[in-house]
């Protein structure tokens, strides 16, 4: 066992792959379904609860890799080159099971190239890492941090969800603002969370203040919850604007997790079977859609047998679990393993 590793970091990392499963199921079965359904209310539950998962991740990694050195070598030796090749490797997997599913041969060709929808995650942390040379000159000033972070936090999550909200409540209103407002959404907002979890890592955190933190966090999602329901139901349709994770309210639930695992689940014992699991999470990351996309149309089937809620639970449950033991046995294939997980 590693004395010197953050093993809340692991722990977090292990949750976050399995909120990242439990979204896309949800999501394979309550996305399109009445409002007013058990199927849909089911879904908006969890996805509200998970959605911390891809800023956990990013936080993650701002964690490890700014101010380190020796970690920052290890990226741009190891790091882009595993990115690269995985994006390769699973899209051609994915491509090819595009051709089982009936899909044209210029389908599949574009797919491959697109990546299946979930690895847009890799592309966004590539185009990150490409510039951490930048952001450790940043974070060596507490200032200068402070600042970066109070533009990110303008630019990412303030300025793009008025746009989005306007376009809901008032239509005109968000023609005026697409006229002048740059479409800033996503980069600062994988910056600033990027740069939050070397902030949130490296500060100690006031007990009050981790207090507010955590209440903070419990508002944000019972926000996603509510207007994510009121706002599909005045619509007639799923409204998901309030999962982006450009908005505050997501912005705070993160926030609460990161601290909650940093001064609570730290407490934790760390050992080699923490270890084996989380650095297995990659794998399931990429191949748990497999499964998901496999099991489709028997996941729309069986909600009429068994109650939605137990279904999302076990699903995500057995494709996590399936995921992670066929992510652990290619670990164990030499040399290329580590290239492809």
């Amino acid at each position: 066992m590693d004395s010197k590793r953050l093993y809340y970091l692991d722990y977090l990392r292990i949750v976050s792959t399995f909120a990242v499963v439990l979204t896309h199921v949800v999501c394979a079965i309550g996305v399109n379904k009445d409002i007013s359904s058990i199927s849909w209310m089911s879904y908006n539950f969890f996805n509200s609860i998970a959605h911390f998962a891809v800023p956990a991740f990013l936080m993650i990694s701002g964690a490890l890799f700014l101010g380190n050195p020796k970690s920052r070598d290890k990226l741009f030796k190891k790091k882009l080159v595993r990115i690269g090749v995985a994006f390769v490797f699973w899209s051609a997997i994915y491509a090819c099971l595009d051709l089982f599913y009936g899909l044209t041969l210029k389908e599949v060709i574009t797919n491959f190239f697109k990546g299946h929808f979930h690895m847009w995650y890799l592309i966004a942390i590539a185009g990150i890492y490409l510039i951490i040379p930048v952001f450790d000159q940043i974070v060596k000033s507490d200032k200068l941090l402070k600042y970066v972070l109070i533009v990110l936090l303008v630019t990412g999550f303030i300025i793009p969800p008025i746009k989005s909200f306007t376009s809901l409540t008032f239509p005109e209103v968000s023609g005026i603002f697409s006229s002048w407002i740059t479409d800033f959404n996503y980069p600062p907002a994988y910056a600033f969370y990027f740069l939050l979890g070397h902030y949130l890592n490296k500060n100690e955190i006031r007990p009050i203040f981790r207090k507010i933190t955590y209440m903070a966090a419990c508002l944000g999602l019972i926000i996603t919850m509510v207007l994510t329901y009121v706002f599909s139901f005045y619509e007639g349709h799923s409204v998901m604007i309030f999962y982006d994770y450009f908005t505050l309210n997501i912005l705070a639930f993160c926030c609460g997790i990161f601290v909650f695992f940093k001064y609570e689940i730290s407490k934790l014992p760390g050992n080699k079977f923490v270890e084996t699991i989380s650095n297995s999470s990659f794998g399931v990351y990429l191949m748990h859609m497999i499964f998901i996309d496999y099991f489709r149309p028997q996941l729309n089937t069986c909600e009429e047998i068994i109650n939605p809620v137990i279904m999302c639970i076990l699903v995500t449950i057995a494709v996590t679990i399936i995921s992670y033991i066929i992510s652990w046995a290619i670990g164990k294939i030499p040399k290329i393993s580590k290239y492809i997980i």
